[in-house]
């Protein structure tokens, strides 16, 4: 009976013992591809490139999900480290998206006197009347563009005031 259950011990420990090898061993290489991830991370944190690098940073955050896990404390200071190069990238969007959109708002409230401007038109005479509103286009082009929230009227596209029946 002896014999039979070292054995059958020895067996168990040897099953587990490799258990766990495998396990470091996938923890190892899961630890080795979030370095990587987060180096890479790291070395996009200032790019300018919005788009591409917000698509580099999903495809980096879904390789992350499928790495596997690591130790606890490893892995929470792996992703801190991951997190912090994508929240400085996202800030700095962000930043200049603000910036922008304060733009388009100047430029939006802009187009909307020149609307008004171009709506005070008298069209008695049409001679003159074409040549205020070619000066009102003039000064439409020369603002930028303004939110798309103002619809396309107020952007320029479409139906804006170079389009308007002459």
């Amino acid at each position: 009976l002896w014999k039979r259950y070292s054995a059958a011990r020895d067996a168990f420990n040897r099953r587990r013992g490799g258990h766990f090898a495998e396990l470091d061993r996938e923890r190892a290489g899961a630890r080795e591809t979030k370095e990587r991830l987060c180096v890479r991370a790291e070395e996009l944190s200032g790019s300018t490139d919005w788009a591409a690098t917000a698509n580099a940073f999903r495809d980096l955050l879904a390789e992350w999900k499928t790495a596997g896990r690591t130790a606890k404390d490893t892995d929470d200071t792996l992703w801190q480290r991951f997190k912090a190069a994508q929240d400085r990238f996202f800030a700095a969007r962000n930043a200049v998206n603000a910036e922008r959109d304060a733009e388009f708002a100047a430029n939006g409230e802009a187009k909307e006197k020149l609307l008004a401007e171009a709506e005070r038109i008298d069209a008695s005479n049409l001679k003159a009347a074409q040549a205020a509103l070619r000066a009102i286009a003039d000064k439409w082009d020369a603002v930028g563009k303004a939110p798309r929230d103002d619809g396309e009227r107020a952007r320029g596209g479409g139906d804006g005031i170079r389009d308007a029946p002459r």
